[in-house]
């Protein structure tokens, strides 16, 4: 399956937005205003990468030998700083139309990226 940022970045901002102590399943993650235009294949799989990345800490849930739901607790040090390079949605679409000039840009890859542009933005650089 192909990862979609949009779809990741969207996540990390609606796990910010909740304001819940406890955990997130796909069944709440999907009427999120954030996340009601991705199918459930999209938003899981998206989890299940970040939670890969360690940018999110969750737990699987597994049944029929696969992965069905993801309770996710909390963003991580490095979730919340990836998503502070990726916030600014001018940001966020430099940071895509560089990335769309190759066949693919891993979650690492946006980041430097992102933030390259948003020290550019600050006079940084």
């Amino acid at each position: 399956m192909k990862l979609n940022h949009d779809c990741v970045r969207d996540l990390l901002l609606a796990i910010e937005e909740s304001d819940s102590n406890e955990h997130l399943f796909l069944q709440q993650l999907r009427v999120m205003p954030l996340l009601t235009t991705y199918d459930e294949a999209d938003i899981l799989y998206s989890a299940k990468k970040l939670k890969e990345k360690n940018y999110i800490k969750a737990e699987l849930l597994f049944g029929d030998g696969r992965v069905f739901d993801i309770g996710i607790s909390e963003m991580t040090w490095d979730g919340h700083e990836f998503l502070d390079n990726i916030r600014d949605n001018q940001i966020w679409k430099q940071t895509k139309n560089a990335a769309n000039k190759v066949t693919g840009a891993s979650l690492s890859i946006l980041s430097e990226l992102a933030k390259s542009f948003l020290s550019q933005k600050l006079g940084l650089s």
